[in-house]
């Protein structure tokens, strides 16, 4: 134990405060950032003040840019449109992610929002995206399949994709 001002440290904390959530919250104030610090540019809103602050405060920025997106699609800008619907899915996104629990009924509110503002965006991308539902343990798993992500016809991952398996499928030197 190396002591400060004579008394020595305790080996543990005597103030546990849950999980320290302090520091999450210190770094989501001073840098605008949330976890995975990959980005130069701040993720969330002015106003946040706490971690638990950002799921309601994304929330009403994508609710707004959502509004701008439907008010740009009355008077025909397409264009601008699918723009503005794209930002309101990746703010969703970012809104719910923020939110630990997954049965949280504001996270399944968000959620619900994020796939309506990217369903909007489909029909205004450059590109065809293909919805496609991928049966999985009794369920179904929903994606999104864009145009680079299909295997070339007759590729390996083609193949399987078609058969299911590779076997008895691909020539010998392949399997």
């Amino acid at each position: 134990m190396v002591p400060v001002r004579g008394r020595p440290l305790p080996r543990r904390s005597v103030r546990r405060r849950d999980g320290q959530q302090w520091i999450l919250d210190w770094i989501v104030k001073t840098t605008r950032r949330v976890q995975n610090f990959e980005r130069d540019e701040a993720l969330v809103p002015e106003g946040v003040k706490s971690y638990r602050m950002i799921a309601k405060l994304q929330g009403e920025q994508a609710d707004h840019q959502f509004a701008l997106a439907e008010a740009a699609e009355r008077h025909g800008a397409r264009k601008t449109a699918g723009e503005l619907f794209y930002r309101a899915a990746q703010t969703y996104l970012q809104a719910q992610h923020a939110i630990f629990e997954d049965d949280n009924p504001r996270r399944a509110t968000l959620h619900g929002r994020l796939i309506e503002a990217y369903h909007r965006f489909i029909p205004t991308a450059d590109y065809p995206i293909e919805r496609i539902e991928v049966p999985f343990r009794g369920t179904t798993l929903q994606g999104l399949l864009p145009p680079a992500a299909r295997p070339a016809e007759g590729s390996l991952r083609d193949l399987r994709a078609r058969h299911g398996s590779h076997q008895g499928v691909l020539p010998g030197s392949l399997q």
